[in-house]
C-alpha cells in the first residue's frame, strides 16, 4: 500500500505549473503538461489517497514505453557521436534505456497516471470502486513515502527533501563561488565572512591543530540550518524532523571521534581509556560513548518535531476557532498570527540546534583526541 501526500503533491504540482506555463509560453506544444498538472493537483484535494491495486500490465505499458522513448532519445541525439552499428554500443544504450526508462515507466504509472485515473473516477463516478480509499489528512504527521522497492527499501519525503536541499546547495556554491575575486565585494564579503566565522568557531573550540575540521563543520552546519528552515516553505517537512537524519549524522560524529581518538593515541592507550579511573567503571564507560550520539540525535530530533507538532496543534485550533466566530470553512485567522510562532519554532530553535549540534560535534571529537 502507497501513501500520498496532499500537500507535497499540491506544492509539486504548483512548481511544475509555473515550469510548463512558461514553456507553453515559449512554445503551445507544451500546453497539454498545464491540463496534467491541473488535474494532478485537484486529484487529492482536501484526501489522502491510497493506491490498493495497479495492475501488473498496466505498469509493464510504462516499462516498455518509456525504455523505447529515452532509447530513441538516445539512439537519434548521440547517433553523430557514436557508432550506432556497432552491436555493443546498442546493446549498452538498450540496456541504459531499460533500467532507466523502468524506473521512470514504474515511477509515472504509481504516482502519475493513478492520480489521473483517480481524477477522472471523482469527476464522472458516484462511487469509488474498490482501487481507492479516502482517508482525512488530519490522520498522518510522519514522512510520506513515495515510493517503495519490492524488497522493502522504502524512498521517504525526507530523503526527496535531503536531496532537494543537497542539489540546492551544491548548485549554490558554484554558482556563488565562480567568480571569486582577490577583493571582495557584494555577496563575497558575506561568504567570507561565514567561511572565517566557522574557521575561528573550529580553532576556539578544538584548537589549532584541529583546524582540518572547519570543512566538514561547516558543510554539517550549513545542511542542518538549510534542513531547519526549509518547513517555511510550507510543502517541505525538514528531514531534520525525521530521527534516521538526525540519528545518520550523530553516527557520523560518533565514528570518527573514535576512528580519530585511535589515530591520535594508538589503540592500546585509547582502549586503556575506557578503563579509567579503575576497570570497574568500564561498563559505565561504555554505555557513556554509546549514549552520545543517542542523545546528540534526539536533543535535535525532538526540539524539531516539538516545533511541528506544536505549529498542528495551532493551525488546528484556529481554525476550529475562525469556524466557530465566523461560521466559515476558510480558516481567516491563520493569517498573519503564527508568523511569531514560526520565527521562534523554526527560525530561531532551528538556527539554535544547528550551532548546539556543530559545537558538541566539535567537543565530542576534540576530546576523544586528547
Amino acid at each position: 500500500m502507497t501513501s500520498f501526500s496532499e500537500k507535497t503533491v499540491r506544492g509539486v504540482s504548483l512548481i511544475f505549473l509555473v515550469i510548463f506555463s512558461y514553456l507553453t509560453y515559449k512554445n503551445y506544444y507544451y500546453s497539454p503538461l498545464i491540463v496534467l498538472t491541473i488535474m494532478i493537483f485537484f486529484s487529492t484535494k482536501g484526501v489522502q489517497m491510497f493506491e490498493n491495486r495497479i495492475f501488473l500490465s498496466t505498469r509493464a505499458i510504462f516499462w516498455v514505453l518509456f525504455s523505447t522513448l529515452l532509447f530513441l532519445r538516445i539512439y537519434f541525439n548521440e547517433s553523430t557521436h557514436l557508432d550506432m552499428k556497432n552491436t555493443k554500443t546498442l546493446m549498452t544504450i538498450a540496456l541504459i534505456s531499460i533500467c532507466i526508462g523502468t524506473w521512470i515507466g514504474d515511477f509515472v504509472a504509481k504516482y502519475i497516471y493513478i492520480r489521473i485515473k483517480f481524477c477522472i473516477n471523482r469527476l464522472f463516478s458516484t462511487s469509488n470502486k474498490g482501487t481507492y480509499r479516502i482517508v482525512k489528512m488530519e490522520n498522518s504527521f510522519g514522512p510520506f513515502i513515495f515510493y517503495e522497492t519490492s524488497f522493502g527499501l522504502k524512498i521517504t519525503e525526507t530523503l526527496v527533501v535531503s536531496w532537494i536541499i543537497i542539489g540546492i546547495l551544491i548548485l549554490s556554491s558554484y554558482l556563488l563561488t565562480r567568480n571569486l575575486k582577490k577583493v571582495p565585494t557584494g555577496v563575497q564579503n558575506i561568504l567570507e565572512m561565514l567561511v572565517g566565522g566557522v574557521y575561528s568557531l573550529v580553532k576556539s573550540t578544538m584548537g589549532a591543530e584541529h583546524i582540518y575540521f572547519a570543512p566538514y563543520i561547516g558543510t554539517l552546519m550549513l545542511y542542518l540550518a538549510a534542513s531547519n528552515l526549509c518547513g517555511l516553505t510550507g510543502f517541505m517537512r525538514p528531514p531534520t524532523a525525521d530521527l534516521n537524519t538526525t540519528f545518520g549524522l550523530a553516527l557520523i560524529t560518533f565514528f570518527m571521534c573514535h576512528i580519530k581518538g585511535i589515530q591520535s593515541k594508538g589503540i592500546k592507550s585509547y582502549l586503556k581509556g575506557l578503563t579509567e579511573p579503575f576497570f570497574l567503571l568500564t561498563p559505565i564507560n561504555l554505555i557513556g560513548e554509546i549514549a552520545n550520539p543517542i542523545s546528540l540525535s534526539f536533543r535535535l530530533f525532538g526540539n524539531l518535531v516539538g516545533g511541528l507538532i506544536i505549529m498542528s496543534l495551532v493551525y488546528g485550533a484556529l481554525s476550529s476557532l475562525s469556524s466557530m466566530l465566523f461560521g466559515w470553512n476558510v480558516p481567516i485567522l491563520q493569517l498573519g498570527f503564527p508568523v511569531l510562532l514560526h520565527m521562534y519554532f523554526d527560525v530561531f530553535s532551528g538556527l539554535l540546534q544547528t550551532f548546539i549540534f556543530g559545537m558538541l560535534t566539535m567537543v565530542y571529537i576534540s576530546s576523544s583526541m586528547e
